[in-house]
């Protein structure tokens, strides 16, 4: 899909983790044969702030509510760990582990002709936004 969308001339968003090079050099081989320059927006979280997102969207009952909040949060990133939330299950511990372990840093010299650190920062529309937010701190 990602080729196909490429070669029609449109823009791709990968919106995934991609820990390690080798899963995102398929994505920037696949630009760099049409030209097209490839950026990186690396959204940075601590593992605390992951596991309590992770926690957030386990609970939250109403798919529609939580992506007006990741919305309102600007956490844009963060849409991929939706996929159907009310069949999505809790991430054990492993997974953090498992990909700390895996994650290899974005480096230019893969072929990014821009790397950009975007810290995760909350911002609410709402005091009720912000009280759901933090009651699961």
């Amino acid at each position: 899909m990602c080729q196909e969308t490429l070669n029609n001339g449109t823009s791709v968003v990968i919106d995934n983790t991609n820990a390690q090079r080798k899963t995102r050099a398929l994505y920037i081989s696949q630009a760099k044969k049409l030209h097209i320059p490839v950026r990186c927006f690396h959204f940075t979280t601590s593992e605390e702030v992951a596991k309590h997102l992770n926690m957030f969207r386990e609970v939250t009952l109403s798919l529609s509510l939580f992506l007006s909040l990741l919305v309102s949060l600007q956490a844009h990133s963060y849409l991929s760990l939706l996929q159907k939330q009310s069949g999505r299950k809790h991430v054990p511990r492993i997974g953090y582990v498992m990909y700390k372990k895996n994650f290899e840093e974005p480096n230019k010299n893969e072929g990014y002709t821009e790397i950009r650190k975007i810290d995760f920062q909350p911002l609410f529309e709402s005091k009720e936004d912000e009280r759901m937010f933090l009651e699961f701190t």
